[in-house]
């Protein structure tokens, strides 16, 4: 097993997550902090390429579970690992804290995802991101 990524959190993430997954012993850095949360999806991806290159192994954590279907040519084109949440949720539950609870869940497998992968994570399951059928029920 190689070298665990530093998580990237994306802005739709809950703020207090890095701080959590930091606790934790998770390296963690929120867009914020990297001054780029307020950049559209293809110049911040593009950014978080340039910034970190070859020296830094890292996965940007989203709650964006459209990005991979928005901007399949630009991931594919930067090679960039990306973990999406699944949007959806049990009723009842609220979207921060389903966030929340995935990402703690799951931080291990997306801190170990293969390079250039893009994986859909929930609290009961993660696999490999698949545009979703619509109106297909589960």
């Amino acid at each position: 097993m190689g070298r665990v990524a530093r998580l990237v959190v994306d802005a739709d993430l809950p703020k207090r997550l890095v701080t959590e997954l930091s606790a934790r012993g998770r390296e963690a850095v929120a867009l914020s902090e990297l001054l780029l949360h307020r950049e559209e999806d293809e110049p911040m991806l593009r950014s978080l390429v340039s910034r970190f290159g070859d020296s830094v192994t890292w996965v940007l954590v989203t709650g964006d579970d459209a990005m991979p279907d928005d901007h399949d040519s630009v991931l594919q084109e930067l090679g960039v690992t990306l973990a999406t949440v699944d949007p959806r949720r049990p009723q009842g539950i609220d979207e921060d804290a389903w966030r929340r609870d995935v990402v703690h869940r799951w931080a291990h497998a997306m801190g170990n995802q293969a390079a250039g992968s893009i994986r859909r994570y929930s609290v009961a399951r993660h696999g490999l991101w698949r545009p979703r059928r619509v109106g297909r029920r589960r």
